[in-house]
């Protein structure tokens, strides 16, 4: 798995159909199972999700595991014709037994993951969870420019 930015969420946002402010934007977490690809635009449309289930995470569409991105910034420089968009650290305390390998960052969705646009995947190093705590910081997860 690598690192991709969304294009049919970036389309989204550009035409003004996802605004980002006010969209409510969430994260999963998923283990090495996870096929992901940049084609796929909906979290439904994932072959083989293989999103994290274990005590401190609750997998699944409105599950306590999906965490919401908070402090979400969206920043656009007119001068320079570029946007970028951020978001604070999110973190959760997972029992030991699983090893987290990447993170989806995506809309919350109406009633399930048919509707939950995907935005970015966040290829992470692989971690054990040990009963700690794990964290994710997606900082700047999409920065572009524009004319």
């Amino acid at each position: 798995m690598a690192d991709f930015v969304n294009m049919h969420a970036v389309e989204s946002i550009l035409r003004g159909n996802t605004d980002v402010p006010a969209t409510t934007w969430m994260i999963a977490l998923v283990d090495d199972t996870c096929d992901i690809d940049d084609q796929d635009q909906y979290m439904s449309s994932i072959g083989t999700l293989g999103e994290i289930d274990i005590s401190g995470y609750s997998a699944g569409h409105g599950k306590p595991g999906r965490t919401h991105l908070t402090t979400l910034t969206a920043n656009q420089d007119f001068g320079n014709d570029e946007f970028e968009i951020s978001c604070a650290t999110v973190g959760w305390t997972l029992a030991a037994g699983v090893t987290v390998a990447g993170a989806i960052i995506h809309t919350k969705g109406t009633s399930d993951d048919t509707d939950a646009l995907i935005l970015r995947f966040c290829d992470l190093t692989d971690t054990a969870s040990n009963g700690g705590r794990i964290t994710v910081t997606p900082g700047t997860f999409l920065k572009g420019t524009y004319s």
